[in-house]
């Protein structure tokens, strides 16, 4: 296998355009919150397929598998089987998973890769694993940030509001945003309010999420209230959050259709089709 440090594959793939969302009226209303929370796709990023549950439900792009498989010189012939290979393994964990009583297990991708290609009698390291994910995940998968986007971080942040992340993720879902953004993430969002599924093991909408995020944040003398969670999932982020006390901005900048009850939208749950309307909810005037 051709060694490439998987931080350098980035580099190989041009950045999308932003995008601007879409068109749409303000619902509802947020109170001035002390800390926001992002979710990542189709949030602050827009994807082409999505995270990697929408990748496991949609089992789309053989070819990313057959470009990897070329790109670093992988034996000829087992793209098609690394495809089918690739979401029978990850529902395989995530059944094992489930049988030990969590809901929403969530995979480490490298090790996917790891034992996909054991079974090939194929024996690579993690971090060649993940030049082979990070790279598949760019050619099926690449993201653009939203406009206005890293402005509107920029904007809370000088303003004082805590950033934290909460994101069904891997390992490259981070650099990867920062890089569509064009910034640095360590300089925007506090680490200890950056919640990611792969390093927790379990994944939106399961309970033990906003669980975790809520103790965590109590522990800092935060109360739910004074949090808002931005997201374009309303089951896994608007009502997942919204169980557990947090203020929801519903972002619905993808424009595709979801069903979602009008009659919740109000005072602590609010919609948003693109950034500037983010940042007025979020009290961000320029």
């Amino acid at each position: 296998m051709k060694k490439v440090n998987w931080r350098n594959v980035l580099e190989e793939f041009p950045l999308p355009r932003e995008d601007p969302g879409v068109k749409g009226e303000i619902e509802g209303e947020l109170s001035p919150p002390k800390v926001v929370l992002f979710d990542v796709y189709g949030t602050l990023v827009k994807p082409l397929i999505g995270d990697l549950e929408a990748q496991l439900r949609n089992q789309m792009s053989v070819e990313s598998f057959e470009e990897t498989i070329r790109r670093f010189g992988l034996p000829k012939g087992i793209g098609e089987d690394l495809y089918r290979g690739f979401y029978s393994k990850i529902n395989e964990i995530h059944e094992s998973l489930r049988t030990l009583g969590i809901k929403q297990p969530e995979v480490l991708i490298e090790h996917v890769w790891m034992e996909l290609l054991a079974e090939k009698d194929i024996r690579i390291s993690v971090e060649d694993a993940r030049s082979l994910a990070i790279f598949r995940e760019m050619k099926a998968n690449p993201v653009a940030a939203f406009s206005g986007a890293g402005d509107c971080l920029k904007k809370l942040k000088q303003r004082n509001i805590k950033l934290g992340i909460v994101s069904n993720s891997q390992f490259y879902t981070m650099p990867i945003l920062g890089r569509a953004l064009k910034i640095d993430l360590d300089q925007v969002f506090d680490r200890e309010i950056v919640f990611l599924s792969y390093e927790v093991g379990f994944a939106k909408p399961d309970p033990y999420f906003f669980l975790l995020v809520r103790t965590k944040l109590a522990i800092t003398g935060t109360d739910p209230g004074e949090v808002v969670v931005v997201g374009n999932d309303w089951i896994n982020d608007i009502m997942a959050s919204r169980k557990f006390g947090f203020q929801a901005l519903f972002f619905r900048g993808e424009g595709r259709e979801q069903e979602y009850d009008p009659a919740t939208i109000g005072d602590g749950c609010a919609v948003a089709f693109n950034y500037n309307q983010v940042k007025t909810l979020l009290g961000i005037r320029g």
